[in-house]
């Protein structure tokens, strides 16, 4: 009975000492910005194939002050840490120096902002859009703009760092490898297909729009089309 009270006491002191630590943490300014896909690949410092691993909370603060599209009704930030492996770098000269990723979530659980649809079993090649912040890999927002874009096929190991980019916008422009359905695919074809031309440029990009009109599926068909008209002022076929 003796021995058990120790324990439990020896639980309760290191339990104790941790949560001081983590009080005496300090962590970044919480940041929230409406960027979406196109905003974070533009912000970034640099861009990486990877995942993210341990997930852990390392602390709860409240907000110092909460950037102007944010809630006001936000009380906490609970910040939260994960181990970034590296595999590919898509954009960006400079390998980070750390590997600690940092973000601070609205609500508990360490919920990751991303863009993407998850599908048990399929290979998954996640895009980071980081920078980094007094000693952390950072989201380039905490809220406001994905940390990742998911791709369900693998990340081609050859490719070479100048064409990693232009790989990484084809596969934007590929349904498949996005997980989605064509008819899923065009109700956000705006967000895919925008960064997509960003990277590729006009001629390319207009010619791979002109292809995926060219799909039996009419809803995929007319966003296609729709968006080569909106920012092109080009006709699906020629």
């Amino acid at each position: 009975m003796v021995r058990t009270g120790r324990l439990l006491f020896g639980l309760l002191v290191a339990g104790w000492a941790n949560s001081a630590l983590a009080a005496q943490r300090t962590f970044p300014d919480w940041t929230a910005q409406r960027l979406g896909l196109s905003g974070v690949w533009e912000r970034a410092t640099f861009v990486a194939v990877g995942v993210l691993r341990d997930v852990r909370t390392v602390g709860v603060e409240r907000p110092r002050h909460l950037p102007a599209i944010a809630s006001p009704t936000i009380r906490r930030i609970y910040w939260c840490e994960g181990d970034f492996s590296l595999q590919n770098v898509v954009r960006g000269q400079v390998t980070p120096s750390t590997t600690r990723f940092l973000w601070g979530a609205i609500e508990p659980g360490c919920k990751l902002d991303q863009e993407a649809h998850l599908l048990a079993g399929e290979p998954i090649s996640q895009v980071w859009f980081l920078r980094e912040e007094d000693g952390y890999l950072r989201p380039v927002v905490d809220a406001g703009g994905p940390f990742f874009f998911a791709f369900h096929t693998k990340w081609v190991p050859h490719v070479t760092r100048v064409d990693s980019e232009r790989y990484f916008g084809s596969l934007l422009l590929s349904p498949s490898a996005t997980g989605l359905t064509p008819d899923e695919y065009a109700q956000s074809f705006i967000k895919p297909a925008s960064l997509a031309c960003w990277i590729l440029g006009k001629a390319d990009c207009i010619q791979r729009i002109r292809n995926l009109a060219m799909t039996d599926n009419r809803g995929l068909h007319e966003a296609a089309c729709e968006f080569l008209r909106s920012q092109f002022r080009e006709q699906c076929m020629q």
